[in-house]
């Protein structure tokens, strides 16, 4: 089963869109719920780990999740 990857998005936005996830990036306010997402998730389990976003114009988007093994995590209570 093949999901809706979408048209995908152009090399400028998608630059704009990794920088606010990478960075926490001020100015435009973009993929403000990605970027939320990211900052949990780095905030757990550390800045070597969250989201990361790959497209191609016309071909789809792909987001990537890298999270720490459960297990070792360092998940605060």
């Amino acid at each position: 089963m093949r999901g809706d990857d979408g048209v995908g998005m152009d090399e400028g936005t998608l630059r704009l869109l990794n920088n606010n996830l990478m960075n926490g990036a001020d100015g435009e306010m973009f993929g403000i719920g990605l970027r939320n997402v990211n900052e949990r998730i780095r905030m757990h389990y550390g800045s070597a780990f969250g989201l990361r976003v790959y497209s191609e114009l016309g071909r789809g988007t792909r987001v990537i999740l890298r999270i720490d093994d459960l297990s070792t995590a360092r998940v605060e209570e």
